[in-house]
């Protein structure tokens, strides 16, 4: 009930003289040794006026001098009738050690030491550093009607700073002091997550104190809690509990009944409410060549269980993983990693990021690219680093697809062997490619065809042969060859050429040898990626019928050779001249 009335029964201040430094130099008398108070565009210091571009100072552009004592005098209005003159300013300072400021009032018998509103940071005036724009009030009560002020810069012979700063200076009939506020609990990073968040606050004024607030911004929501006076001029209010991971920003506000101040003046104290970050993330150093990078870690240390790890790249998860290590996924190029703990209550920090450099193995293409159900084929892979090394590759096509062999001819390139099922489903395949430690894929890296215009072999004429035999062989093919094939006519028949036709057709020499087994074999073309295949051929025995009778005398050798011979060429004959008959 007291703080009520006596806020109520109070009266703002009615402003008697404003100078507006911004325009004009208020007339303000500089005096002293080296006359170094002037008016005009600050850049020192505080680097700017309160309100604007220009203000008194010491040192507008430079640091003060030292080893000298300067003055600078406000012109006073006539105070005649007025209830409760006050002086009020703002006022920058940053002041060497040694060295002080303090103001002077003159009421008619000499200048002498005058104390502000809750007095000066030292026995010596204003010392040390303002940290920002203050509000300087003094009350001129009792100084009589027309007193003189001035303001006393006094430097030694030591070092110097920025000197001191002055503007907003105005004339008050009444309170023109705000409650002042001193010693802000600065609350520490914390992992406490129940709250709540005790700050504390010094709070004086020059009548009486009617409120003191605590305000806070933290998540994107703002609060306030009205503080408790607990003993002298000590205020206290709480800070609700904050989840992990956020920021709280505060500041403290008081109210006289007619004044207002804050404290901090701008912007807030602030603390982090966290779970702690894993430390010490670290990957292989230089340039990374492959799918995945190592990482590894420290775990935190909390008070709270850490339950795994996630890891990110760039800001986004991709791996998580139970210790501190994990093998995470890379793109190319440089990247940054961090990782964070998983707590029973939620995440944690994230960890000091480590940067990557590296290079992804990729699979550029199969040649070719496709095959129909029961086929051999021969596929050329090649990609980019991909660090093959002879036996240490496998490669996978999917179901119906079967990786016979890899054969590796460099880094980055290799030829597979790939037998197709007769049954394999038409359709795309992805490859997978392991090589060493890393892991590639394709997909759509190839394709198993339907059997629509398979290619084949059509038929092979003649398709009879006999031991001894030679001659040229028709096979039509169905289909496009990739390049002149090599053509397998069996065991103990020799392919001594083969010409392609520009109808389907090859043309194959081939000699058969007069002992070669009887029966039936396949005939397989081969052009480099492709086995042809679906027809055969039947060798016959050539033996002619015996040139003995029972009882005939045994023929010389030499009469034996020229039977074969004769017999030999009548085979040729007869089958040349049987040839046109063939359809």
């Amino acid at each position: 009930m007291i703080v009520l009335f006596l806020a109520s029964s109070l009266a703002a201040a009615t402003p008697l003289l404003r100078y507006d430094l911004e325009t004009t130099d208020g007339e303000f008398i500089a005096t002293g040794d080296v006359l170094q108070w002037s008016w005009g565009v600050v850049s020192n210091g505080p680097g700017a006026g309160f309100d604007g571009t220009h203000a008194w100072s010491t040192g507008l552009g430079r640091d003060y001098l030292n080893d000298s004592l300067d003055f600078l005098e406000i012109p006073v209005p006539d105070l005649s009738g007025v209830d409760r003159p006050m002086l009020s300013f703002k006022h920058f300072y940053e002041i060497a050690p040694g060295d002080a400021a303090w103001i002077e009032i003159d009421p008619g018998n000499g200048f002498a030491l005058v104390t502000p509103l809750y007095g000066y940071p030292a026995a010596s005036g204003f010392v040390g550093a303002s940290s920002g724009w203050r509000t300087v009030v003094v009350d001129l009560s009792g100084y009589g009607a027309t007193p003189r002020v001035r303001l006393a810069f006094q430097a030694d012979l030591s070092t110097v700073a920025d000197g001191w700063t002055i503007d907003q200076v105005v004339f008050h009939d009444g309170d023109a002091a705000a409650p002042r506020l001193s010693a802000v609990t600065e609350l520490p990073d914390t992992e406490d997550l129940t709250g709540p968040y005790l700050v504390e606050v010094d709070a004086e004024d020059d009548t009486i104190v009617s409120e003191v607030t605590l305000r806070w911004s933290a998540g994107g929501v703002d609060g306030a809690d009205t503080m408790s006076p607990v003993g002298g001029q000590v205020w206290r209010g709480e800070i609700p509990a904050q989840s992990p991971g956020t920021d709280v920003i505060y500041w403290v506000e008081a109210s006289d009944g007619i004044n207002e101040s804050r404290e901090p003046l701008v912007s807030g104290l602030g603390f982090r409410v966290y779970l702690p970050a894993p430390t010490g993330l670290t990957a292989p150093s230089g340039r990374l060549v492959g799918s995945t990078v190592p990482l590894a870690w420290t775990a935190p240390a909390s008070t709270h269980p850490v339950l795994g790890y996630e890891v990110l790249r760039d800001g986004v998860m991709v791996a998580e993983a139970e210790v501190p290590a994990a093998d995470a996924p890379i793109l190319g190029g440089e990247e940054a990693f961090t990782v964070r703990a998983i707590y029973d209550a939620g995440a944690g920090d994230e960890s000091e990021p480590v940067v990557i450099d590296g290079v992804v193995p990729s699979v550029t293409g199969l040649t070719p690219d496709s095959a129909w159900p029961g086929e051999t084929v021969r596929l050329r892979l090649s990609g980019d680093y991909l660090l093959l090394a002879a036996g240490d590759v496998d490669a996978e096509l999917g179901a119906g697809v079967r990786v016979a062999s890899v054969d590796v001819r460099d880094v980055d390139t290799a030829y597979l062997a790939v037998t197709l099922d007769t049954d394999a489903a038409a359709g795309p395949r992805t490859l997978t490619l392991r090589s060493g430690s890393a892991t590639v894929t394709l997909a759509d890296a190839f394709s198993v065809l339907p059997d629509t215009d398979r290619p084949r072999l059509a038929r092979a004429e003649p398709a009879d042969l006999e031991q001894g035999d030679t001659g040229v062989m028709t096979i039509t093919y169905v289909g496009e060859l990739a390049a002149t094939p090599t053509v397998s006519l069996g065991a103990d028949i020799v392919v001594e050429s083969v010409e392609v036709g520009a109808d389907g057709t090859l043309q194959v020499r081939y000699a058969v040898a007069t002992n070669a087994a009887l029966g039936t074999r396949d005939v397989t073309v081969d052009d480099g990626v492709r086995l042809y295949s679906g027809v055969a051929l039947e060798v016959s025995d050539n033996r002619a019928p015996s040139a003995r009778t029972c009882g005939s005398p045994v023929a010389p050798a030499a009469a034996l050779a020229g039977i074969a011979l004769t017999a030999a060429l009548g085979r040729r004959r007869r089958r040349v001249a049987a040839a046109p008959l063939r359809t």
